[in-house]
């Protein structure tokens, strides 16, 4: 079980490739490579509404 946690200050070796690494206090998982769908959607929703916002309320008109 103690292996699961790595010390934030250490350096990755090529041994931690691939691994998944849990922080004890709050569960969140860190891996390579893994974005969650949620967050995904939310960039994409923000770059609309900038184009919209920019589009609408800073064009001369």
């Amino acid at each position: 079980m103690k292996d699961d946690f790595k010390d934030s200050n250490s350096k990755a070796t090529s041994d931690d490739v691939g691994k998944e690494y849990i922080f004890q206090s709050s569960g969140i998982r860190e891996r390579k490579g893994y974005v969650p769908t949620g967050l995904v959607l939310i960039a994409i929703g923000l770059i609309i509404w900038a184009l919209y916002y920019l589009f609408f309320y800073w064009s001369p008109n």
